[in-house]
């Protein structure tokens, strides 16, 4: 038997599944409560409107976000560190791609809550992936803080052209990740010898 929290989890799956098919422009409850095979009385019985569905999804997706990041932060090494980049550049990717396609006005609270995580929580599992690997450091980099914030921030200075290549070809989401770690640590070249996909990072999780 369906319960309140069974109906919200579907509501928030038929949701999800349509942004993925790029239709967050035209979300309803009647196109959710369609493809979800689910009526527009339960939905609105549980959310007032599209936003605050918008808004769920949103929060649910920061914590798993923290929870990942945390977990990749804990590691040692370069290459602990290209898992970190490229799980935060897919994240900032779907992000941007969401953010093109819809109004100025639509989900407004959401991509707020984005924002902000981006410019005042990412910073953070950089500066505790450097507290563990202190020794990658370059030399005269002594504030960990600063220099944590330094490549959180280097994320957002990519744009969507930049970075479609990123999400469309595995080869080159390595390479950029490579260019990035050998700009911020001084190196004139670094190879990854083994590089991840995010759903290989997760499946080790």
């Amino acid at each position: 038997m369906d319960t309140e929290h069974n109906f919200k989890e579907r509501i928030l799956q038929s949701t999800l599944d349509l942004i993925l098919l790029g239709k967050a422009p035209l979300l309803s409850f009647e196109l959710i409560a369609e493809h979800g095979n689910l009526t527009v009385e339960t939905i609105s019985s549980i959310y007032d409107d599209v936003d605050a569905i918008s808004l769920d999804l949103t929060v649910g997706a920061l914590t798993k976000h923290r929870e990942e990041s945390l977990a990749l932060s804990k590691q040692k090494g370069l290459e602990a560190l290209s898992n970190l980049l490229t799980h935060d550049l897919k994240f900032f990717y779907d992000l941007e791609m969401d953010r093109k396609i819809v109004t100025p006005s639509q989900y407004s609270e959401s991509f707020l809550l984005f924002d902000e995580y981006m410019s005042n929580e990412l910073p953070n599992y950089y500066i505790q992936y450097l507290q563990h690997n202190q020794d990658i450091v370059p030399s005269g980099e002594k504030d960990l803080f600063y220099y944590g914030h330094f490549i959180a921030h280097s994320i957002l200075f990519f744009n969507r052209v930049q970075l479609a290549p990123y999400v469309n070809k595995l080869e080159d989401r390595k390479i950029i990740t490579e260019q990035i770690i050998a700009s911020l640590f001084k190196k004139s070249h670094f190879t990854l010898s083994k590089f991840q996909t995010q759903d290989e990072q997760h499946q080790l999780s």
